[in-house]
């Protein structure tokens, strides 16, 4: 077993991109880059986007991990089959 060092990044789809980024830009998140497909955005502290908004119907798309090595990202995935 492994644990996930930490949450990377959250991967949502919505019709329209920017009324979705405005909701996370009033929590305080900024617009890494942007064009007519998606929207990245970054928290003051991140290095990398946090919140990946794809074009497309409203949908929960996923979540990224940080884990500690390659052994371990392989165990995840194979306790995820």
């Amino acid at each position: 077993m492994c644990r996930a060092q930490k949450l990377v990044a959250l991967r949502f789809r919505r019709p329209d991109l920017k009324k979705a980024a405005r909701f996370f830009i009033d929590f305080g998140l900024s617009v890494v880059s942007e064009d007519e497909d998606r929207v990245l955005l970054r928290g003051a502290s991140d290095e990398t986007a946090c919140v990946i908004i794809e074009h497309g119907a409203p949908a929960y798309v996923g979540f990224s991990l940080a884990v500690a090595s390659a052994d371990d990202l392989a165990r995840l995935a194979a306790a995820n089959n």
